[in-house]
């Protein structure tokens, strides 16, 4: 299963509303005249904060498990290519049909579907271009599933046009390939059905914490100012207030 880890996003919401607690607790002296850090501005900015992470856990959910179905159904398939190589010379087919079988074998079997994984697993967090990032790794990977899926059709095709192609397994017959390819184009389609709504909320919610001077990490920065501003450094809120760290991915 491909696995973005937004740990560091939601611990910035997290803290953020920390922030807001400890100015509410301190009651008149957090009077800024920025309009921008007043506590009802600061209140809506986590409310939203909290949809974007809410609407990217949505998404990389749905996004997951299309994944892991779709890998589900592309598993051993380079096996099962090969097998059907081997049925189709051990039928009697000329040596042209078998060296196009071979060919596209070749060419499943170069396929990397297997080893490639949708999105890097970061030890720390995604950066702040993980829409880009994230949508660059699903193209990649979406390729080989779509070169190993054009070439088992390819298989297939020339299975069917080939007339000795008659057996008793019933796992390699056309109609059962044809099964399979259908379960494999399914779960292909589901997966790029799911990308756009990931992509488009990981986007989102790096906008709304991560914009350069209006997001949520850039704000709490400023309303950390301010309150350097008006209480001392020996001050316990203050000293609160400046252990809560924000990161900027």
């Amino acid at each position: 299963m491909s696995k973005v880890y937004h740990t560091g996003h939601a611990i910035n919401v997290a803290n953020f509303q920390k922030l807001i607690a400890y100015l509410i607790g301190i009651g008149a002296i957090y009077d800024p005249v920025n309009a921008r850090i007043f506590i009802p501005a600061l209140n809506v900015m986590l409310v939203l904060a909290n949809g974007k992470l809410q609407l990217v856990k949505d998404a990389s959910s749905a996004f997951d498990i299309a994944t892991n179905n779709r890998e589900v159904e592309f598993k051993n398939i380079k096996k099962l290519a090969t097998r059907l190589v081997n049925a189709l010379i051990a039928c009697g087919a000329s040596k042209q049909t078998i060296a196009d079988a071979k060919t596209i074998n070749r060419k499943i079997q170069g396929g990397r579907h297997g080893d490639l994984i949708v999105a890097p697993v970061p030890t720390t967090d995604v950066p702040l271009d993980a829409a880009a990032t994230l949508a660059k790794n699903i193209s990649v990977s979406q390729q080989n599933f779509d070169f190993v899926l054009d070439n088992m059709l390819k298989m297939l095709t020339l299975l069917q046009n080939e007339p000795l192609y008659i057996l008793n397994e019933v796992d390699l017959q056309t109609a059962s390939i044809l099964i399979k390819i259908t379960g494999m184009q399914t779960a292909n389609k589901a997966v790029i059905d799911a990308t756009p709504t990931y992509i488009n909320a990981m986007a989102g919610r790096d906008v709304v914490l991560y914009k350069e001077d209006l997001g949520l990490v850039d704000t709490a920065k400023v309303v950390k100012s301010y309150c350097l501003s008006v209480l001392e450094t020996a001050n316990p809120v203050y000293i609160k207030i400046n252990n809560l760290h924000f990161r900027n991915f």
